[in-house]
């Protein structure tokens, strides 16, 4: 592809189209490959204190971008002071990276909202969200099971792998459709952390 767009081809066209459509076949792939390698990886965790706030505002500035590029208003909103989690920082970033990913991609550009939010409960816990106004999810769709996508170039591995993350620091991750249409994602974790560490 580069020697094409070099112009060691002449003409250029049948070389360049074709070895720009396998380049991004094999990244696509590569990114299968990957997130299922993660889904087959014990998961290891590593837990220290992290302050919320921050942390949320942190994840949300990483995909201000994209959603500005979209047109589509992405918020922190929280209920109050939030406390401090014990957990994983590299593996709840993913979790919610991927909620955030998934989120900006279902709704509508120009006219998208994308909200994370979180609140603590009243057993211990912090409620996490991740709410937008896009499509919803088709009723009977397992979106945790792998494989299993609502997007055309989807690979059904993240969610897959988000509910193994939370899964592995004791808490719980579910979804249901908001009464003014789109997706709530919701990820309640102990404050304390997993009784267990793997």
């Amino acid at each position: 592809l580069r020697r094409a767009r070099r112009g060691d081809f002449a003409p250029v066209a049948p070389v360049e189209a074709p070895a720009t459509q396998i380049l991004q076949t094999l990244r696509r792939l590569e990114g299968l490959v990957r997130e299922f390698n993660d889904f087959a990886r014990d998961q290891r965790l590593e837990l220290r204190r992290i302050p919320l706030a921050p942390f949320l505002a942190s994840c949300v500035e990483l995909w201000q971008a994209l959603a500005v590029e979209r047109g589509v208003a992405l918020t922190v909103a929280a209920g109050g002071p939030l406390p401090v989690l014990r957990a994983d920082e590299v593996m709840l970033r993913r979790v919610i990276d991927n909620l955030l990913k998934n989120a900006l991609e279902a709704v509508p550009g120009g006219a998208g909202e994308v909200t994370l939010a979180a609140a603590p409960t009243d057993d211990g816990a912090v409620c996490l969200t991740v709410d937008d106004n896009g499509a919803g999810i088709p009723p009977g769709l397992d979106v945790f099971r792998l494989f299993e996508t609502t997007k055309p170039e989807g690979t059904g591995i993240g969610l897959a792998v988000a509910r193994q993350l939370v899964e592995a620091h004791g808490g719980t991750i579910t979804h249901q459709a908001r009464p003014t249409g789109g997706t709530r994602f919701a990820v309640v974790l102990p404050l304390d952390g997993p009784r267990h560490v793997p």
